[in-house]
């Protein structure tokens, strides 16, 4: 800790003496003329002291029975004191280096403030009063506080001491802990700082798994509301998966999880919401509706011209079902009457049969067709 400087032009005194005398007053020997750094001091009959700024003339000397030399020179002080806090039982521990001078030496040579040690056990004495007043304001973990007001109320500033005469002129001050409440007041201020320590990161764990669980409810409900359209989930997947979408979309296709209908959807959603871009739009078409047999499927793109369709073999159809007479038992013949006028023809043989059975109109080959008003057939 550096002392403080004094102002220019005043000297720091090394002499032990603050005031010399009394010396008797004559018209003979009336003393020295005052210089800056030395004071007259005049006493007369009745204890009264006063200081004159020139020596009194031979009449006025008789009004003075004594005369003391008041050294007006800086002087330094340095000590430590233990200053009350307001935690019950602990204390600061300061250390403060002073420089001071006298103020009125008529004062200094009434208050018998005869020497510079008695001037630093006054300034000593009034300074810790004074600081003492601030210090018990703070807990004795608030060191820098204390550290703070004390500078900014006393440090660097002219301080009088006006009942002794003296005046501090510049303070410098360190305010800290002794080695032993040191020890004990900054043991749990390091645990404190651990616990803070350990619940931050506890916060911050927990933050995390509560915005986890809240990301995984709302994948959840995302997932839901796609699986409530159709498709929504492989759209969901491929929104998800963007650059998989070719890959996606081909092993849907390979596991034959998507009908026609299904498929023709996807796409149209995946075009809407632009997910397969208009130079993408055939091939993706293709990667999506490709079937064994080839392009199926491709003549419901837009504005596509549907290809040649594939060569197909038609499975063998089954036979026509039975006629209803074929399950029934066959009825009894019935003779159909020739028409008036005419008469069965020779060797005719009863129909047995629906009488359509030739529906095509045709007639049989090899037979004529017969004339009108003729019974042959």
């Amino acid at each position: 800790m550096n002392y403080p400087v004094p102002p220019q032009g005043r000297p720091i005194s090394d002499s032990g003496q603050l005031v010399l005398g009394p010396f008797p007053v004559t018209r003979g020997d009336r003393g020295t003329r005052p210089v800056p750094t030395r004071a007259t001091v005049f006493s007369g009959g009745s204890g009264d002291f006063q200081q004159l700024d020139r020596l009194p003339t031979y009449w006025q000397a008789g009004r003075y029975s004594h005369r003391y030399d008041v050294d007006l020179s800086d002087h330094r002080v340095s000590w430590q004191e233990q200053l009350e806090s307001a935690t019950p039982g602990f204390r600061f521990h300061a250390t403060m280096h002073a420089i001071w001078r006298v103020a009125d030496p008529a004062m200094v040579v009434r208050r018998g403030v005869n020497d510079s040690a008695a001037g630093d056990a006054v300034v000593r004495q009034e300074l810790n009063a004074v600081l003492r007043n601030g210090t018990r304001r703070f807990p004795v973990q608030q060191d820098a506080q204390v550290q703070q007001y004390l500078e900014s109320s006393y440090g660097g500033k002219e301080l009088p001491l006006a009942q002794h005469g003296l005046t501090v002129a510049s303070l410098i001050l360190h305010v800290g802990f002794s080695a032993e409440t040191e020890s004990i007041v900054k043991a749990p201020t390091l645990q404190n700082v651990e616990l803070d320590q350990l619940q931050g990161r506890l916060v911050i764990e927990q933050a995390l798994q509560e915005g986890q669980a809240k990301l995984l409810g709302l994948r959840a409900e995302v997932i839901k509301a796609a699986a409530s359209q159709d498709n929504g989930l492989l759209v969901y997947l491929i929104a998800q998966n963007q650059g998989d979408m070719r890959s996606i979309l081909q092993e849907a296709s390979n596991q034959a999880q998507l009908d026609n209908d299904r498929k023709l959807a996807l796409f149209n959603s995946l075009v809407e919401q632009k997910y397969i871009q208009p130079a993408d739009v055939q091939e993706m078409w293709q990667t999506l509706m490709r079937t064994p047999t080839g392009q199926a499927g491709l003549h419901a793109l837009p504005g596509a011209v549907p290809p040649a369709l594939p060569t197909v073999t038609l499975p063998p159809q089954p036979a026509a079902p039975p006629a209803p007479w074929e399950l029934a038992p066959p009825a009894p013949a019935t003779p159909i009457a020739p028409a008036p006028g005419t008469a069965p023809a020779p060797g005719a043989a009863p129909v047995t049969g629906p009488v359509n059975g030739n529906v095509t109109g045709q007639r049989p080959v090899g037979q004529h067709r017969p004339k009108p008003g003729d019974g042959s057939r």
